[in-house]
């Protein structure tokens, strides 16, 4: 009797480091882009205690970008349901059934594109099999819009037999909390940049190596002089723009009658 509850602990030990494990090494993003370029952030949803709905013996539970904070065997799952059983392994709450297997691949758009107040709809990659239906587990978090309600989860709905669909109220979905995003983001920018610098060192490379072949790759490289003496000419950059702000504020410090002792 005592090797079969120390192989229990040891097994509920391993479940907890495996679990432990896919947390601390899992990234996961909770930014969205929508299709009319509106930005969405849904990590104020994440929670420290799983979001959960209860139906009889079944406790469906949920959570935000990342896994689930109770305990579900070797598992990313953001989503499961559990089983009241006090009887088998003498766990009150037993995780049967991952009804989605990781946030990563999740994929957020309006519940209805011409009505975008109605709010949002979250698919998230399947779960285990579902033996009855022949496939696997299929997962729709509906964020329904409401300004009063931080996140609540107020309905589980089986759809069919293998697809669930949970739905929360929550004020994250509301159009009045997105971003619109511009145009010219930080990343395109910067690639932009690079793109035309690679344009810049290529079309000057070949220029002037067809001009003048006879003097070899290295002196074909494109104002080869300045940027051999462009640490130089940095470093002389900077302490001009120091000493101009050096003396601007001393200009200003005597204007408003401010000595410094």
């Amino acid at each position: 009797m005592k090797i079969h509850f120390i192989l229990i602990n040891l097994v509920q030990l391993i479940e907890i480091f495996n679990s432990s494990m896919i947390r601390m090494f899992s990234d996961y993003s909770c930014k969205y882009t929508l299709n009319d370029n509106s930005q969405v952030n849904l990590s104020s949803l994440r929670r420290n205690v799983d979001y959960t709905f209860q139906i009889g013996r079944y406790s469906y539970k949920a959570n935000f970008c990342g896994t689930l904070q109770e305990r579900c065997p070797s598992s990313a799952a953001p989503a499961a349901i559990f089983i009241q059983s006090k009887i088998l392994l003498n766990l009150d709450n037993i995780c049967f059934n991952h009804v989605s297997s990781d946030w990563g691949d999740t994929k957020l758009q309006y519940i209805d594109d011409n009505s975008p107040s109605k709010g949002l709809k979250l698919s998230l990659p399947p779960g285990d099999m579902c033996f009855f239906g022949g496939g696997k587990f299929n997962l729709i978090y509906l964020l329904e819009c409401d300004m009063t309600v931080d996140a609540q989860l107020i309905q589980v709905t089986k759809k069919q037999m293998c697809d669930y669909e949970f739905k929360f109220k929550t004020k994250s979905a509301c159009q009045a909390n997105f971003e619109k995003s511009s145009s010219l983001s930080s990343k395109g920018i910067l690639l932009a940049l690079i793109a035309l610098f690679s344009i810049y060192c290529l079309g000057f490379f070949l220029k002037n190596y067809r001009e003048n072949p006879e003097d070899g790759v290295m002196k074909a490289l494109p104002h080869r002089e300045f940027w051999s003496n462009f640490i130089e000419n940095a470093n002389y950059g900077l302490k001009v723009i120091l000493r101009y702000t050096k003396n601007k504020l001393k200009v200003n410090d005597s204007a408003s009658g401010y000595t410094n002792y």
